[in-house]
């Protein structure tokens, strides 16, 4: 299971103003095709330049959990985690995304 925010949803979500902490980031990096690699963000690899970008957030672990209330608020965070959770078993990262994109607080659509 790919456990971390996609490149597109870690852009979404920085650009709306989310500033929370991750471990992991997406940086920009010339060795890759997709022109990104996840990098842990104070070990960047020293073979090549990467310039830290986005925060890759754990879908599980960060957004659900340790951020929930601050993605999700205090109401709905339990319910969306939980179909999250479920859709990541069912190998469903896709729609997993855009349930927590359109879900989250940092939606324009849900200010």
């Amino acid at each position: 299971m790919d456990k971390y925010t996609s490149v597109e949803l870690s852009e979404t979500i920085k650009n709306s103003g989310c500033e929370l902490e991750s471990k992991y980031w997406w940086c920009l990096s010339n060795v890759t095709e997709s022109g990104f690699e996840l990098c842990i963000k104070n070990e960047l690899p020293r073979t090549h330049e990467v310039i830290p970008y986005y925060p890759a957030y754990d879908l599980l672990w960060d957004i659900c959990v340790k951020y929930a209330k601050e993605f999700f608020g205090s109401f709905n965070h339990r319910n969306i985690s939980y179909r999250v959770h479920n859709l990541l078993i069912d190998n469903e990262k896709q729609i997993a995304e855009d349930l927590i994109w359109k879900s989250c607080l940092f939606n324009p659509k849900n200010k």
